[in-house]
């Protein structure tokens, strides 16, 4: 006797039937159970890794005294800025995308600073 029991090959509405369930719902069946498992790993996922995010130090120390070396190699401080603007800028070695831009405005403020 075979396992599997084909009623007939083609219902009246033209779907294959497989032990009397029509072939294409079990394909949706499938297609459903499959989408709920992969919602459900990535829910777990989701769900284990909810506490772990980095978070910042903080809000940014900005201002207070400082010591640098200038391209000179000469230590400067505070001091020697008293009564005047000051920019800081700490830029890469190589940085293509962001620095140029940043060094445009800084450039574009202190321009119309003296206009």
């Amino acid at each position: 006797m075979p396992d599997k029991v084909y009623n007939s090959p083609k219902a009246a509405s033209g779907v294959a039937r497989l032990n009397g369930v029509e072939v294409h719902e079990q394909k949706s069946l499938l297609a459903i159970l499959a989408i709920a498992l992969v919602l459900g790993i990535g829910l777990t996922y989701r769900l284990m890794m909810m506490g772990t995010e980095t978070s910042g130090a903080g809000a940014a120390a900005i201002g207070g005294p400082f010591e640098l070396v200038n391209q000179d190699g000469k230590t400067v401080t505070q001091q020697d800025f008293k009564g005047k603007y000051e920019l800081i800028y700490f830029g890469y070695t190589y940085c293509p995308d962001v620095c140029p831009t940043e060094l445009q405005a800084m450039g574009s403020a202190l321009d119309s600073r003296h206009a």
